[in-house]
């Protein structure tokens, strides 16, 4: 280990234990005039800290409080108001760009929250709490609560004005104001709400008119025009230009800036493209933009000469784009690009201009700036796997979207080679896993049952950050730095033995290592794995010794051909043909591919809600064919994930009843309408007989008690009513009898529930599709369920038939409890179905092709001991029996 790191540590500890030692000897007896010396220290520390904050040295502010606080505590000072004050004013500053600590901030608002209802706290610091906790809410995007914080805020200003004012003066309090006004601007901006958005604005111009001198007010006015010009940016570039106009007259430096950036973009997106020009011109008049602003001006300019043919200028504004991207900012020459020379910055916003760079080069056609183009696509891709721990939004998905098609078109015309697809998979694989990981984690956070595995997921999010940060601020060795990332990867690697404890399941498709090589198939499974990508479809089939990779043509088409045929199968009263759009279907999704004996599909966009068994050729389903099983992604089929279990009960079935129940209109009733299933009840009793186990029926099955279920269970059967909510997928849930006020599973309380099993059977409608969820995947009750850990789940497609479903899972278990994979189980009992009904109406694919297979399709070894025991006491019976017989026999002689 590095001396001069060890003499600097050594020095520091000494230091802060005499600072201790000392500050504890003063504790105890220390004068009331030190102890107000020791007040008005803090309070200047924190008026300091403010004007740093003021003049955009947010870090120096933040050191400043952080300074406060301890003084604060080594002193123990007893003063609510300073207190309140300064956990008020350590959320806001862990809640700014520069800094952004969710989980510091929070923090901060949670200590401030147990003072705020205290008498002695001034009015300044309850709105600037008031302030903290909205800009929170409005961080995580729940702007309805954003919105209450804010208003109390406002009426705490009016109610206790006078109080206010003395507190800080009346220029401060119109800058509290004015500040308030611009928050009502940006809430109802993010929640694209018109009318709202330009009364706000006009409440905000009003108060600005009457006091235009006051610097700060004007400061807020130019912010709330400049958030109604991002409104308008790209649906009505006149009225965008007339309000960034407005900001940029009356805004800072970096409000002109951004007001004639946005301008630049709104007059490109609306190819108005004779007002570029003088943008560019204005950018390049500012003699010291920032990084992130410079890069803007050549993003507009390479845009610009991309559409206006120019391919010298485009060639210069993309070469300084790209020295920027770069972390050591050596010059980059697209005409002589080398991938290995090109390190980009780590940092999720710049594969987003990376890919803006790489379009306008791939605009040109020419062959060169083509083949660079292809190289940062790549780049960006790589980009997007190290930093999609960070919280996406929408745009990073478009860009992604765009990333991602270039990458499988690069993939074909390339011929690359099979080492080369697997990596470039895998990326994919971790960027869109990742992303779903993390909607569920944010989904988690704001749910009631939070688990232990919530919190180390969070932990292990919030220390691969500090690592990247740290590899960011790395330039050159540092050996400081060096024992800091050694320290949190040591941390890192405890945690994942914790995760791995607490959840193998869920650590595994949370790993960031996984790697398509570590899959192996046999010899009789093939993987179809499909891909919307832009307005593309894309088929990807998976061997062990091959990849082939195919564009099939629009998606819209092949989407309207999906919804047809699926409209006509979910309608049993249809007698159409619909062998042909079938066909199509087969001849476009599967074409010539040869069906091995196992089928695994991966499916994308509305192909999530299509059974493929439905598939035809040759006047044949491809259930005939092979044994279908579906995953969720790459990752899910990994056999690493699943370790094989012994169990004391094969199952629990649960067979709810409900006498109260009544769906809300936001609600899809599903199999059948809300009453008692007799089908259900009847389903859980055979299936008992069958393989035995644990039976909840009525009152007893319910919510509570499935959260109750001994961990020794194999298989979950759920047997009841379920509730699809379209327009908030995260709200669909089970239903559990309504003996109990609480008896809705929910997706979000899933997400946190831990079970052994190895199988989840919900036999009830709709539980195998969803929602989409800013297009990263479909969300549904069946994928809840595996994430909670359980490998598979047998869920439907659409509502579920009550007598055909109990059949079919019926002849589902007697083949289960054969020893066959859950995949073939499930074959067998639809083709079962199939021959018992082919002569009747009852062979309409709505009856029988809803349910489909997820995750894991291994056996499951049951335990028969119950089947056994029967035998055995039916023996001993007649072991009795035949001895008592004897007995008497020779008692006769």
């Amino acid at each position: 280990m590095n001396l001069a790191f060890l003499r600097l540590k050594l020095i520091k500890s000494l230091v802060f234990l005499f600072i201790n030692f000392y500050a504890f000897g003063l504790q105890e007896n220390l004068p009331q005039s030190k102890k107000d010396s020791i007040i008005n220290q803090i309070i200047t520390i924190r008026d300091e800290a403010t004007k740093q904050f003021n003049l955009g040295n947010a870090i120096n502010s933040l050191e400043k409080l952080e300074l406060g606080l301890r003084l604060f505590k080594e002193y123990n000072v007893e003063d609510n108001t300073l207190l309140f004050g300064l956990y008020v004013d350590l959320s806001n500053i862990y809640g700014v760009e520069s800094i952004r600590n969710e989980k510091k901030s929070i923090e901060y608002v949670e200590k401030a929250k147990s003072l705020a209802e205290r008498t002695d706290v001034k009015t300044y610091d309850l709105i600037n709490f008031y302030v903290s906790e909205g800009a929170n809410k409005f961080e995580d995007g729940v702007f309805d609560e954003a919105l209450g914080y804010i208003n109390l805020a406002y009426n705490q200003l009016e109610e206790k004005n006078n109080e206010l004012i003395k507190e800080i003066g009346i220029e401060s309090e119109k800058v509290l104001r004015a500040n308030l006004l611009e928050w009502f601007v940006s809430i109802n901006f993010s929640v694209n709400n018109e009318q709202e958005l330009l009364a706000s604005h006009q409440r905000l111009e009003r108060f600005f008119l009457n006091n235009s001198k006051n610097k700060d007010v004007e400061y807020y006015y130019a912010l709330g025009s400049f958030r109604v010009g991002r409104y308008y940016q790209n649906k009505n570039v006149t009225k965008a230009a007339f309000y960034f106009d407005k900001s940029e007259q009356n805004g800072d430096k970096n409000l002109r800036l951004y007001s004639i950036i946005c301008k630049g973009f709104a007059f490109l997106s609306a190819k108005v493209y004779e007002k570029v020009p003088s943008i560019i011109n204005k950018l390049e008049g500012f003699n010291d933009l920032n990084k992130f602003q410079e890069l803007n001006l050549h993003e507009i300019a390479a845009r610009y000469y991309a559409e206006a043919n120019q391919i010298e200028q485009l060639i210069k504004h993309t070469n300084r784009g790209l020295t920027l991207l770069k972390a050591n900012g050596k010059n980059m020459d697209v005409l002589n690009f080398r991938t290995e020379d090109f390190s980009p910055i780590i940092e999720l916003k710049y594969p987003i201009l990376l890919n803006q760079f790489a379009l306008f080069l791939e605009q040109s056609k020419d062959p060169i700036l083509i083949k660079t183009a292809n190289k940062l696509f790549k780049i960006g891709l790589k980009q997007f796997d190290n930093r999609i721990d960070r919280k996406p939004s929408n745009t990073h998905f478009v860009n992604y979207d765009i990333i991602r098609q270039r990458n499988l078109k690069w993939l074909i015309e390339s011929g690359a080679s099979l080492d080369t697809k697997k990596d470039v998979l895998s990326q994919m694989e971790r960027i869109e896993n990742r992303a779903v990981l993390n909607r569920i984690a944010y989904n988690r956070s704001l749910a009631n049952n939070k688990t232990d595995l919530d919190s180390l997921i969070s932990v292990e999010n919030t220390i691969r950050e500090q690592i990247t940060l740290l590899k960011q601020q790395q330039v050159k060795t540092d050996s400081i730095m060096d024992q800091e990332l050694f320290e949190l990867k040591l941390k890192l690697k405890e945690l994942k033995t914790k995760l791995v404890e607490k959840n193998p399941t869920i650590y595994g498709l949370n790993s960031y290592e996984f790697n398509l090589s570590s899959i192996t198939l046999n010899d009789k499974t093939k993987i179809f794995k499909y891909l919307k990508t832009e307005d593309k479809l894309y088929r990807i089939v998976i061997l062990n010794s091959s990849i082939t990779i195919k564009e099939l043509g629009l998606y819209n088409q092949i989407e309207n051909d999906v919804s047809a045929y699926l409209n006509k199968i979910k309608d049993y009263s249809n007698n159409e043909d619909t062998q042909t759009l079938s066909l199509k279907l087969h001849n476009t999704l599967i074409g010539n591919e040869e069906i091995l004996e196992y089928t695994t599909i991966i499916a994308d966009g509305i192909l999530s809600y299509l059974p493929f068994e439905l598939l035809s050729k040759d006047n044949e389903y491809l259930i005939e064919k092979t044994a279908i099983s579906y995953a969720q992604g790459l990752s899910y089929i990994n056999p690493d994930l699943y370790s094989p279990k012994t169990y004391d009960e094969n199952i629990a079935l649960f067979a709810p009843s409900y006498s109260n129940f009544v769906p809300t209109e936001t609600e899809l009733a599903v199999r059948g309408e809300p009453y008692d299933l007799v089908g259900a009840t009847e389903e859980v009793s055979i299936i008992n007989n069958i393989i035995g186990g644990l039976v909840y029926k009525n009152e007893n099955a319910s919510k509570s008690q499935f959260f109750n279920i001994p961990n020794n269970v194999a298989i979950l059967h759920l047997a009841g009513h379920a509730f699809l909510n379209d327009s908030d997928p995260e709200l669909s849930s089970i239903i559990f009898s309504d003996n109990e006020q609480d008896n809705k599973l929910f997706i979000s309380e899933l997400y946190g529930f831990k079970s052994n099993a190895e199988l989840a059977v919900l036999s009830a409608c709709n539980t195998g599709v969803g929602g989409y969820n800013n297009g990263e995947s479909i969300v549904s009750l069946s994928q809840a369920f595996t994430y909670s850990g359980i490998p598979s789940t047998l869920s439907s497609l659409w509502n579920a038939p009550d007598n055909s479903t109990k059949e079919i899972m019926v002849s589902f278990y007697n083949n289960l409890s054969e020893g066959f994979s859950k995949s073939e189980a499930l074959r067998n009992a639809k083709i079962e179905y199939l021959k018992q009904h082919k002569n009747s109406k009852l062979n309409h694919p709505f009856y029988w092709a809803g349910f489909v297979l997820y995750g894991n399709d291994a056996p499951i070894v049951l335990n028969k001991d119950f089947k056994i025991e029967y035998f055995i006491v039916f023996g001993i019976i007649l072991l009795v029996l035949a001895g008592f017989m004897v007995w008497n026999k020779k008692k006769r002689l």
